[in-house]
């Protein structure tokens, strides 16, 4: 697995559907600021939207005006996730992102959906290393919805 590459290259490797190393370094370390700045935006609840707004384009790849999570939102990294206008999560959203999410304009997730791109192997040998293999990448379109 590819223990000595940056970040950028580590996302390029597991976007190609091999097994990656989800221990690295680089990784964990994506992680936490990922887990800092939805603290930081869970907890800025009550505040203006252009506050909450700026810690999330901090957090996001890309998103557009109008997006807003109910507490509480956690995502794998953040940094792959992209979000169009008029976006709204209701309560508990999770999106583990690292095969990238990419959500249309006039979006609205019922409570506690979960988006997962990628997944543990399952050869429990493979998965002490810190083995994962990447699902999917995932698309929702404009004017769409999840509920469950």
């Amino acid at each position: 697995m590819e223990d000595n590459i940056n970040l950028e290259e580590q996302r390029q490797h597991m976007l190609s559907g091999k097994v990656y190393n989800d221990l690295t370094l680089e990784r964990i370390k994506a992680r936490e600021e990922a887990v800092i700045l939805t603290d930081q935006y869970n907890n800025s609840f009550g505040q203006s939207s252009e506050f909450r707004e700026k810690i999330l384009s901090e957090l996001l790849k890309s998103m557009g005006k109008n997006v807003h999570f109910e507490p509480t939102f956690r995502c794998e990294f953040g940094s792959n996730i992209s979000i169009g206008n008029n976006f709204y999560a209701n309560f508990d959203c999770v999106m583990l992102d690292g095969g990238g999410i990419e959500i249309g304009n006039n979006v609205l997730f019922g409570p506690r959906v979960g988006i997962y791109t990628t997944n543990h192997a399952i050869d429990a040998k493979e998965r002490v290393r810190g083995a994962c293999k990447m699902i999917r990448k995932i698309a929702k379109e404009d004017k769409t919805g999840f509920q469950y």
